[in-house]
């Protein structure tokens, strides 16, 4: 892999860390941020470039849709067009890296601050949901989507209890599902490793989970392109670089096989 002589140490250490877990049956458990499925052509939320125009991501806030069709219309035409991106593009190499390092038993666990689905579904906790379900706001029953447009001109509704059915990812101002959260919190209370893939943490949900092991001084693997938000500790390694070429050359160091 070519890069500074920092990022060769770094990754060097982080190797290290690695092999010392795996070799002690110690859990280690990824979070992933937008940055692993930016490659795959799925844009950054925080661009705003999916929200419908004339709008801005505070005005399609999970309140304002319990109250307003405008907004209901709104946050539908929005999640469509994610929607449709998600279909048209694939998961890249650092998604199908990982899901190699889990299937290895080198990692644990996935949790991952993206809703595009990308990571599969065994052994992942989608924090903020799935851009490929929809949920019922008043009694949670999970399900397909509505024919395209539908949400136009008439509210979506549950045919189950008859409250506003809504894209089953999570709005500004949404609390997380309780199960997902307290599974999330559980894998990450019980790590001695936790790897941070492309993402600057500066998401709350992702934060809070870094906060946890903290507390347990659970050292942290950063691989990030960018800044990070938190602040890193002594035992942390920071390895900066394109997340899907770190994990290939860490893939390769310990002949993980590719599924």
């Amino acid at each position: 892999m070519a890069g500074s002589m920092a990022t060769v140490v770094n990754l060097s250490r982080a190797g290290r860390l690695l092999m010392a877990a795996h070799g002690k049956d110690d859990r280690v458990v990824a979070l992933t941020g937008a940055g692993i499925s930016t490659p795959s052509g799925i844009p950054d939320y925080t661009a705003g470039t999916m929200i419908e125009p004339g709008y801005q991501a505070s005005d399609l806030s999970y309140g304002r849709f319990l109250v307003s069709k405008r907004i209901r219309s709104a946050y539908w035409a929005s999640c469509a067009r994610f929607r449709d991106l998600v279909d048209k593009v694939e998961p890249n190499v650092a998604h199908t890296t990982l899901g190699a390092f889990a299937t290895a038993g080198w990692i644990d666990g996935i949790v991952t601050q993206n809703v595009d689905g990308f990571h599969g579904a065994t052994g992942v906790v989608e924090l903020h949901g799935n851009i490929l379900s929809v949920r019922c706001t008043s009694c949670s029953e999970l399900g397909g989507w509505p024919d395209d447009g539908a949400w136009i001109n008439r509210d979506v509704i549950c045919p189950g209890c008859g409250g506003f059915l809504k894209p089953a990812v999570i709005a500004m101002g949404e609390n997380i599902d309780p199960l997902v959260w307290s599974k999330a919190v559980k894998l990450i209370d019980g790590c001695a490793l936790l790897l941070a893939v492309a993402t600057r943490l500066g998401v709350s949900s992702g934060a809070i989970l870094l906060a946890e092991a903290r507390r347990a001084d659970v050292p942290t693997i950063f691989i990030t392109q960018g800044e990070i938000t938190s602040t890193v500790l002594d035992g942390d390694v920071v390895v900066q670089g394109d997340a899907a070429e770190i994990l290939r050359t860490l893939q390769r160091l310990f002949a993980i096989r590719t599924s």
